[in-house]
């Protein structure tokens, strides 16, 4: 029995409240019998340390002292819509009083109540994309990877959202599995823990322990989550003609098809358990690479079973370590993408902070959900545009280009402009003596000029399969941004593309 972590009881007594348990509706949470919860609540009996761990988890992964249990996820289109429309009118409802009030303040008191709106406004935000979950949830995760432009007193906010979800209830969880296998999971596994230790837009994660003793990490999907996307892209296409606006010269629906296929697909785990072999077999022997090994004899469309792995994640990563330490971290990520790009034609579209845990310097990547995959001569035609800029030649990349389908409107396309922007985005592989340490300002200039101040999105042609990729290039640089990355970008990007330094 090991020594009771600091304030164990009180913490055990605050996550009961906090989720509504009787104490014996904790003790089968935790497999314990039923009176052993009031012992340790009242101190006559120490706290085990697997139990101890699991509140550590809980409290790290959950952040459960700020949020609730909720039963089920609204799926109705019109009501998804009302849900926000809620939430949009109460926000402004709550600018428009600080507005008004802080005419007739001191500007002291005017900015404080400023901040304290605006906190609550954040607040509200999130607590209302995470009951809905589904589309909504990969949106405010987005805001993960721009959290230098939010406020500093929001910030906070963030973080915890990036990595937790309010848990669904155990019953409604349980009732999934049982759906699937036909037996309740108290017995189908040695251990079962009612209470999620991760959660996210599609499912949420729960530790297991199978016949063998063996610890597992077994994601469940939420009921009725397939009805909310299908809600969520309904809505969506309302929006189409603004898409058919900023784009003109693309396929029209080209962004809706390929969010929609790929979200969907994201909702079945047995293409998650595909994608988790194939990157296992493209990594295999991979001395800093890991991926868990998949248990299929947990695995349905709505279950996913992998070895638990357990080690730091990252915002405690970045908090522990060295900058050696972050400079490999930044290393690997960037291998692992490119050479999963240029090597294999497959990448894990979703560059989420949450999806890596750090041990024993190697990294287990854990999340392979939404995977895309490229053409043999869609990757021949991103060295085709590459080469050029790593060899700053503007005609090449011009012609390249205009060969790869990307320009819609030659006349009318500012090349000039378009060469200077792809050019930034190589600042890290191009800026001699090739030792580049990654930063925020550099990421929040990407998108400037990529998105907001580009003349180009009326004549550009955006490919479906190109989609994902620009979520992965600025989600990718955000993480290394954090980790205020260095290394050499080149020789590695030089490795990924099978290209001689001399040669090219």
């Amino acid at each position: 029995m090991s020594e009771e972590i600091p304030n164990a009881r009180e913490k055990l007594k605050k996550l009961r409240k906090k989720i509504g348990y009787s104490q014996r509706q904790m003790a089968k949470a935790f497999n314990v019998a039923p009176g052993s919860i009031s012992l340790w609540e009242n101190g006559e009996r120490k706290i085990p340390g697997p139990v101890e761990k699991l509140l550590e988890i809980y409290e790290k992964n959950l952040y459960l002292h700020d949020q609730e249990t909720i039963d089920s996820i609204c799926s109705g289109r019109w009501e998804r819509v009302w849900q926000g429309a809620k939430l949009a009118s109460k926000s402004s409802v709550n600018w428009m009083k600080v507005n008004l009030v802080s005419k007739v303040m001191a500007r002291e008191k005017a900015m404080l109540l400023k901040q304290e709106t605006t906190e609550a406004i954040y607040r509200d935000l999130f607590k209302h994309l995470s009951d809905l979950r589904g589309l909504h949830m990969k949106i405010g995760q987005m805001f993960g990877f721009m959290k230098d432009d939010l406020p500093e007193s929001v910030k906070k906010f963030v973080q915890p959202y990036q990595y937790s979800l309010k848990p669904m209830s155990p019953h409604i969880i349980e009732e999934v599995v049982f759906k699937e296998f036909n037996q309740s999971p108290q017995d189908i596994f040695k251990v079962w823990h009612s209470l999620p230790f991760a959660g996210g837009s599609i499912g949420q994660v729960h530790m297991a322990e199978d016949k063998s003793g063996e610890l597992l990490a077994v994601k469940v999907q939420y009921p009725r989550i397939v009805e909310a996307l299908h809600a969520d892209f309904k809505n969506i296409e309302l929006l189409q003609s603004v898409f058919n606006t900023l784009f003109r010269s693309a396929i029209d629906g080209v962004f809706v098809d390929e969010i929609r296929e790929r979200l969907l697909e994201e909702c079945d785990y047995k293409v998650e358990k595909k994608n988790i072999v194939e990157f296992q077999k493209v990594w295999n022997g991979d001395s800093v690479v890991c991926i868990p090994k998949v248990k299929d004899q947990y695995c349905s469309r709505y279950t996913l079973a992998t070895e638990y792995v357990e080690g730091e994640d990252f915002h405690t990563f970045l908090k522990n370590s060295t900058q050696e330490e972050k400079d490999k971290l930044g290393e690997t990520l960037f291998r692992f993408h490119f050479t999963s790009i240029y090597k294999h034609r497959i990448f894990n579209a979703d560059p989420h902070p949450g999806n890596y845990i750090m041990r024993d310097g190697k990294v287990y990547f854990i999340d392979f959900g939404c995977v895309a995959r490229f053409s043999k001569s869609t990757i021949d035609q991103l060295r085709s545009i590459f080469i050029p800029l790593l060899n700053r030649d503007f005609e090449a990349f011009k012609v390249a280009s205009i060969e790869s389908g990307f320009v819609g409107d030659e006349e009318r396309f500012n090349f000039k402009d378009h060469y200077e922007a792809m050019m930034l985005t190589c600042e890290p592989v191009n800026s001699e003596p090739y030792q580049y340490r990654f930063n925020h300002h550099y990421v929040r200039e990407i998108f400037r000029r990529m998105v907001l101040d580009t003349p180009n999105l009326p004549y550009s042609n955006i490919r479906k399969e190109m989609v994902f990729l620009q979520r992965l290039q600025f989600g990718m640089y955000s993480i290394l941004a954090d980790l205020n990355a260095t290394a050499d970008w080149r020789s590695i990007y030089m490795n990924a593309l099978d290209l001689d330094e001399n040669k090219i």
